[in-house]
């Protein structure tokens, strides 16, 4: 059984659905009075939304500040100390690095002709 009514209420039924209306597929009206919906959240709820998105946003500016310092180690764009990674010659390995000169080749074996010779492709 329905629960009664507050005086000046009516239930809506088949034959009052017609006084609803809809305007550009968005706005509600009834009798055409649009329908507002207001709910103001308590203090309570407002610390706790503002305690759940403070993470989200320092994660996010964690994000776009990390983005900017992998682009300025690749572009160069401000120098600051070793933050600038990027060369803009070609000089090869750092001198500390040690130069090896072993052959993948065993010893005394001759090397592979770098183009294969005429007539052994079919």
């Amino acid at each position: 059984m329905p629960k009664p009514l507050q005086s000046g209420h009516e239930r809506i039924t088949e034959k009052n659905l017609d006084r609803f209306t809809i305007y550009n597929d968005e706005e509600l009206y009834w009798d055409n009075k649009p329908i507002v919906v207001k709910t103001k959240l308590s203090w309570k709820s407002r610390i706790w939304i503002g305690l759940v998105a403070l993470p989200g946003i320092f994660v996010a500016l964690v994000g776009v500040l990390n983005n900017i310092d992998n682009i300025n180690k690749d572009l160069c764009v401000v120098h600051i100390g070793i933050a600038c990674t990027a060369s803009t010659t070609n000089a090869g390995p750092p001198a500390s690095a040690p130069i090896t000169t072993k052959s993948p080749l065993a010893a005394g074996s001759p090397a592979p002709p770098a183009v294969p010779p005429l007539g052994s492709m079919h």
